[in-house]
């Protein structure tokens, strides 16, 4: 059901009936009849004496799940009352496994381990780390000495154990959380002289051959008179190239840094960025450093650059694979009297396109930034510079937010009034020109003209949501939701009375998360009368233009309420957890729950549609993520404590089950149900609102 934005809602069944009737008739969020989705359950993590405290506590968490509903994570260890750490697991079709390193080297005299989870690829591989003790017995390491190692069916050790890599009183740290679909993970060791740290070492492992390479410049150049080397990469792709850097010596001296890409099928490495003149200090110092890398092998980076061995600003630059070209403006507008110039790489997409800023001066003084999208060898400037959003003093800063893959970018320019900042105006730019986005109504404006609008979230077919301040007079007001879709902005959130503060007016309304399809989760916080009492979270569907309630329960009295999403699903799918009560207004914590257009709410905090055999589970309290297979991945509470968490697993045993015909004669609220099954539609939900010029 949708609903104008200030339409009352339907007032919620009676908790003791919503309850009574979970298994067979789950409401939808907006009060009609929902399918129930039935789910075998799992729990994912370690339970055992090792893991179970002496009164019966037991907490796991998990890191990630996958396509295939593998999961990694980990579980608190115990010895009695006491803590000992964590152990790291992988959890797949029924069976949890204990992964990580647990040998001597890795276990404190007093009996604790810590593992902990990194990242897991679509393959079911893991990267992780384990924390290593040393320096006699009952030792513990104050300094973090980390060993990382990868779970492939067994656990591998990763990094460099030699004595390059180990100081003089057996410290040892290496680290690695990048990991691609085909089991290449990306990580570092430290190096060291005696007691001195030494620098660090970039590596790269194969799960399929088992080869660590060794990445980076290691030669002369790279290599201080003493043996000091160290390199540093946090970017990979798919296809096994790696962008990182090398710091550079003359001798005992340092001299910048070198950047590089590295090939892992040809294992070859070339130097990126700029080595001329005008990138070369006079004592021989360059400094380039590299910002991103995409799938198609293109790396942005800056260059610094110099006047004798003073800092003349940096050079952006783009890598094609190729060729490495200068991105940004350099002419007098960019360029402070002393030849100065900076830019500065934000943003880079599939297809190569690069946004970034470049710094303005007025002479010598510096005068804000300008934003630029740079396109097959033109950059173009992006964002407003007209008289609104310039500083009496010349100032102007644009900066952009988000581009997608077709080009098209979101950001701000600040307002100014005279030499004073006035707010921001968010802009869309469409590949042409740049689009203001936001409401700028007298709602909207302060009686000093200041206007702030912030632009979130940017799909790819060019749909933006974001949000603007809303003012009374000389006063803030609170904020107003919007989404912007090929020149029209409809305002979305609550606005009615138990969403607006009664003593001024006031209405807070943000943006969560958008998907592909142009579908918003969002916000609005509740009020009774002038008193704060919770939030409503929300579902805005652009292609019906339909805004539906995701309120689940209501304190009697008090109208206090309060839903938290975690996850929207490209397919609409919402996750998360609402706080719930019963009839006599008792709070019974959070429960987690699924939301769709199609099927409505489950409660899946009530272990509604799951295997009553599942006696492990006093309640869900929280739904983390989901896959396309509709697995559900999420937190509650175990049976038999007060404060035991552990992670479940839900997997879709079928198609929803038809509501039974006869459920309807159950209970004393049969007339409520009726009543909010046939309650008419509103044709239009969240009012149309300025459309911008």
């Amino acid at each position: 059901m949708s609903r104008s934005l200030n339409q009352p809602r339907p007032r919620p069944l009676s908790p003791y009936l919503t309850v009574a009737l979970a298994v067979l008739l789950p409401l939808s969020g907006d009060g009609t009849a929902s399918a129930t989705t039935l789910y075998s359950i799992d729990r994912p993590g370690l339970y055992d004496a090792e893991h179970t405290r002496n009164d019966g506590l037991q907490s796991s968490s998990a890191q990630k799940m996958n396509e295939a509903g593998q999961v990694a994570g980990q579980s608190s260890r115990f010895d009695g009352s006491e803590s000992k750490g964590s152990s790291a697991w992988f959890y797949d079709n029924g069976t949890s496994t204990q992964i990580g390193l647990t040998d001597a080297t890795h276990t404190n005299s007093d009996g604790s381990q810590i593992n902990t989870v990194k990242n897991m690829n679509q393959a079911g591989q893991v990267v992780g780390s384990t924390l290593r003790y040393f320096g006699g017995p009952g030792s513990i390491n104050r300094e973090s000495a980390y060993s990382a190692w990868i779970f492939t069916g067994t656990t591998t050790r990763l990094g460099y154990t030699d004595a390059d890599h180990t100081r003089d009183d057996g410290y040892q740290l290496s680290d690695t959380k990048k990991l691609t679909e085909s089991g290449l993970a990306l990580g570092i060791s430290w190096r060291y002289s005696g007691a001195a740290q030494f620098g660090q070492s970039v590596w790269l492992y194969d799960s399929g051959s088992g080869d660590t390479e060794r990445l980076g410049k290691n030669d002369s150049d790279h290599t201080r008179s003493d043996g000091y080397q160290a390199s540093s990469a946090r970017l990979i792709n798919e296809a096994g190239q790696v962008a990182g850097t090398s710091n550079r010596f003359d001798g005992a001296d340092y001299r910048g840094t070198s950047a590089w890409l590295y090939e892992h099928g040809s294992q070859t490495t070339t130097i990126l960025g700029f080595v001329d003149a005008a990138h070369t200090a006079t004592d021989n110092t360059r400094l380039s450093l590299v910002d991103a890398l995409n799938e198609a092998g293109q790396v942005t980076g800056t260059s610094r650059r110099y006047n004798g061995n003073d800092n003349a600003g940096q050079s952006a630059w783009l890598y094609t694979g190729t060729t490495t070209s200068r991105i940004g403006f350099t002419d007098s507008e960019h360029t402070r009297s002393d030849g100065r110039q900076a830019s500065v790489n934000d943003l880079l997409n599939q297809a190569g396109q690069v946004g970034g800023r470049s710094e303005r001066y007025i002479g010598s003084t510096y005068a804000g930034y300008s934003a630029w999208i740079a396109d097959a060898g033109t950059t173009t400037r992006v964002g407003f510079a007209d008289a609104p959003h310039t500083r009496s003093d010349g100032y102007r800063e644009t900066r952009l937010q988000k581009l997608n893959d077709h080009g098209l970018a979101i950001g701000r320019s600040n307002r100014y009034a005279g030499a004073s900042s006035n707010g921001y105006s968010a802009f869309l730019y469409d590949g042409t020109t740049s689009i203001r986005l936001g409401f700028t109504d007298a709602e909207h404006t302060r009686s000093d003209n200041h206007q702030y609008s912030f632009a979130e979230f940017l799909n790819n077919s060019g749909q933006v949501s974001g949000f603007s301040s809303r003012h009374a007079g000389a006063g803030d007001n609170g904020y107003s939701a919007w989404f912007y879709d090929a020149g029209v902005t409809t305002r979305i959130g609550f606005t009615d009375a138990g969403h607006t503060r009664a003593s001024d007016g006031y209405q807070h309304n943000d943006v969560k998360n958008m998907n592909e399809a142009g579908q918003v989760v969002g916000y609005s916080t509740r009020y009774n009368g002038s008193t704060s009492v919770g939030w409503s979270a929300w579902f805005y569907d652009s292609a019906s233009d339909n805004l539906y309630d995701l309120v689940f329960s209501v304190l009697a009295g008090s109208g206090y309420a309060r839903t938290d999403v975690s996850y929207l699903g490209e397919d609409g799918t919402v996750l998360g957890s609402y706080r719930k009560f019963d009839g006599g207004g008792t709070d019974l914590g959070d429960y987690a729950f699924l939301w769709r257009m199609s099927d409505g709410f489950q409660d899946l905090g009530s272990m509604e549609g799951i295997d009553p055999a599942a006696v492990d589970w006093a309640w869900l309290s929280l739904s983390l993520s989901a896959n396309t297979s509709g697995q559900i991945l999420g937190t509650g509470r175990l049976a038999g404590s007060t404060s035991s968490t552990g992670i479940f697993l839900l997997t879709p045993a079928g198609q929803p089950v038809p509501e039974p015909a006869t459920v309807l004669l159950l209970g004393s609220g049969l007339a409520g149900l009726l009543r909010l099954r046939s309650r008419k539609k509103s044709a239009v939900c969240g009012h149309r609102a300025h459309q911008i010029p």
